[in-house]
C-alpha cells in the first residue's frame, strides 16, 4: 500500500488534544489523526446494504413499477401526505 502525505494547520490547541490523546492511548499522534477520520463514519461502499440487498431481490418496487427512492426512509418530502385520509 502507497501512502499520500497530507499536511493541513490546526490550532495549537487540537495539536495539545491529538497529542493528549496519543499519550492516554499509548499510540502516536499519526495513529490517533488516522483512527479519527476512520470513525468519522464515511459509508463502506464495499459491502451492500440492506437498501441495496432487497432492491436486488426484487423486493422494492413502487406501485408503478419503478424502484422506490433510495432515500425513502430518511427524506421529509417522501412522508408528504402519509397518515392522512
Amino acid at each position: 500500500m502507497s501512502l499520500v502525505q497530507h499536511s493541513i494547520p490546526i490550532t495549537p490547541e487540537l495539536h495539545l488534544r491529538i497529542a493528549e490523546l496519543a499519550k492516554q492511548a499509548g499510540k502516536s499522534e499519526e495513529q490517533i489523526v488516522r483512527e479519527a477520520i476512520d470513525a468519522y463514519g464515511l459509508p463502506d461502499t464495499s459491502t451492500p446494504t440492506a437498501f441495496d440487498t432487497a432492491k436486488n431481490a426484487g423486493w422494492l418496487t413502487s406501485p408503478n413499477g419503478g424502484v422506490l427512492p433510495r432515500d425513502l426512509s430518511t427524506n421529509p418530502v417522501h412522508m408528504d401526505g402519509f397518515g392522512s385520509g
